[in-house]
């Protein structure tokens, strides 16, 4: 992981917005890893291609609407 785990991510789209803003932590524990490559498999027929890392997202704070109705759909989420 670099100096700075902070991270923001959201959807493509624009019509239907959410944002997590967090922390990322580099996924090491094999059961987990083993876990997500068998839901991966089910999925999608073949297992995760590697090498690679796999992170996990904490989300400190979540903001979700949609466009159609904004600003009455905005809703603001902190797990601090």
């Amino acid at each position: 992981m670099g100096a700075n785990p902070q991270i923001s991510a959201h959807l493509e789209s624009g019509d239907e917005v959410v944002i997590l803003e967090g922390e990322v932590d580099e996924v090491k524990d094999t059961s987990v890893l083993k876990l997500l490559d068998q839901a991966y498999k089910a999925k999608y027929g073949m297992a995760m291609q590697g090498p690679g890392c796999i992170y996990k997202l904490i989300a400190r704070k979540i903001f979700a609407w949609s466009e159609q109705d904004f600003p009455t759909s905005a809703t603001r989420w902190n797990f601090m």
